[in-house]
């Protein structure tokens, strides 16, 4: 798949570019990445959810629809099933920069050799049943917590996906795992009451 995808992102604060500082982390519904939907309506919505939850009501907002292309040549399908053998996810796990941190639960440094312990978690994760994305979400949330960019990479040199593909009721959803994948093509500053209007 190489054609390029034309999608809407919904921000609420201006984005010059994108860059790994932007990438979610494995908790999210696609896991890690950055989401665009094929709906300039649904990424409004986005926006203004994210408005609705904000932490911080003194942030300066400066909500913004932006049109992008994206070139994502091999997606994983979000509800897709595939086989994950204990050596792929061997591989994934000792590009974790927090290995030796979350090794110890699932058994103790001090006593058992690591490799053993690497097989351990290797093991469940491979034993795992279900789409693969939920596997390598919950892989990432254990291993890769802060640490998308070694994660993503990580899952592309190793099972050669490079984002994710999600089709929904009203709309595609597209992950992007790397900024080089996305170009900015316009961007729309709207205020809060023409995103209300919109949505």
């Amino acid at each position: 798949m190489n054609e390029v995808q034309h999608c809407f992102h919904g921000s609420l604060s201006h984005i010059e570019q994108f860059e790994d500082s932007l990438l979610e982390d494995s908790l999210q519904n696609y896991g890690a990445g950055i989401y665009f939907s094929s709906s300039g309506r649904v990424a409004l919505r986005h926006c203004d959810q994210l408005r609705k939850v904000m932490k911080d009501p003194g942030r300066a907002l400066f909500p913004t629809l932006l049109e992008v292309e994206l070139k994502i040549a091999n997606p994983l399908v979000a509800d897709s099933y595939h086989p994950f053998s204990v050596e792929q996810a061997t591989a994934i796990l000792l590009a974790s920069p927090n290995l030796n941190a979350v090794l110890a639960n699932f058994g103790d440094l001090d006593f058992e050799d690591k490799g053993v312990l690497i097989e351990r978690a290797a093991s469940g994760y491979a034993a795992m049943k279900g789409p693969l994305l939920e596997t390598l979400k919950n892989l990432g949330t254990d291993f890769f917590s802060g640490s998308a960019p070694a994660l993503l990479k990580a899952l592309r040199d190793i099972l050669g996906f490079d984002g994710v593909l999600a089709v929904r009721a009203d709309d595609t959803c597209w992950v992007a795992w790397f900024p080089e994948q996305i170009s900015i093509k316009k961007r729309l500053h709207l205020t809060l009451d023409e995103i209300h209007e919109a949505c």
